[in-house]
């Protein structure tokens, strides 16, 4: 539930929601994201088997818009884990970690706690949350790294996670596998997106919105998908246009904004695509901050 990610043509866009319909979805998106795209297919479900990606089926969202299994920790949660790099999956012993309340992740937060030598980290969780935050920092050499929407079990004491730092060099060495260099004072915003049996999923689309409920990209908002390979990385929209088997993306290039949604939309069934009507899958609220990085492990919509 809580793993974080692993690796890292406008077409019409007026006449692709106008054919849509509904009320998760808008006529004119004000400023289209070349990312953002009509997909060719139905969402499908993958699982990683041994380093390889491997077809489940389609798309599971039969708990998509019913009432969220969610419930607030009963006990306070003693977190342990290892702080790494992003890229190299390398020990931090310099690092900090903060975890937040996760609809306030820009506030003083909840408890710090510096790494050890060996990268590893202890924290708690205190009772009566229900999802949580953390940022990991490292001075001078790495982008502010966030993680959001984090779901622990509320009963059991001791639980482990490990979370990520993105380096400056990875920030700058990443897009440019895709032909961009990073703008400083900027913000980045990825995810990975899975099905109600908690698979990656394929044949999606993302964006970062302006508002809840409808795609009106930030300006500048770029998404990338990724290859998918044994090193996963983001890839041109000539060679990727929705997400890739292991579900993850990234938006680029986005200006600091205290209010701001990640959505996932897609054809949650055949039915949904043949009358072209896009499905809201997926949607958080994430704030962008200037020069960070900020993760998600995104679900399907619940009431």
């Amino acid at each position: 539930m809580n793993r974080v990610l692993t690796g890292f043509v406008v077409v019409g866009l007026v006449s692709v929601f106008a054919a849509c319909g509904g009320d998760d979805v808008v006529d004119e998106p004000e400023l289209p994201n070349e990312g953002f795209v009509l997909p060719d297919r139905p969402t499908q479900a993958f699982t990683e088997v041994a380093g390889v990606w491997e077809l489940v089926g389609d798309a599971n969202w039969d708990c998509f818009d019913t009432p969220s299994e969610d419930s607030p920790t009963t006990i306070d949660i003693n977190l342990t884990g290892q702080l790494q790099d992003f890229q190299t999956d390398g020990d931090l012993p310099d690092a900090s970690i903060t975890v937040y309340n996760d609809t306030n992740f820009t506030g003083p937060g909840l408890g710090t706690a510096d790494a050890d030598e060996d990268g590893a980290y202890a924290v708690t969780l205190p009772a009566g949350g229900t999802r949580w935050a953390f940022k990991v920092v490292i001075e001078d050499d790495a982008l502010d790294t966030y993680t959001l929407n984090q779901f622990f079990e509320p009963s059991v004491a001791d639980q482990s996670e490990t979370y990520n730092s993105v380096s400056l060099l990875t920030a700058q060495a990443l897009p440019a596998f895709i032909g961009v260099t990073r703008s400083e004072g900027l913000g980045i915003l990825a995810g990975t997106i899975r099905d109600c049996n908690d698979n990656e999923v394929e044949g999606a689309i993302a964006t970062v919105s302006s508002v809840r409920g409808s795609p009106e990209h930030l300006m500048g908002a770029s998404t990338f998908y990724f290859s998918a390979l044994s090193t996963s990385l983001p890839v041109r929209h000539s060679q990727q246009i929705f997400t890739n088997t292991d579900g993850v993306f990234v938006v680029i290039e986005l200006p600091p904004a205290s209010e701001a949604f990640l959505q996932v939309w897609g054809f949650i069934d055949d039915a949904d695509m043949a009358d072209g009507e896009l499905t809201l899958i997926s949607e958080i609220p994430a704030p962008v901050l200037a020069d960070a990085v900020i993760t998600s492990s995104l679900e399907a919509l619940r009431q």
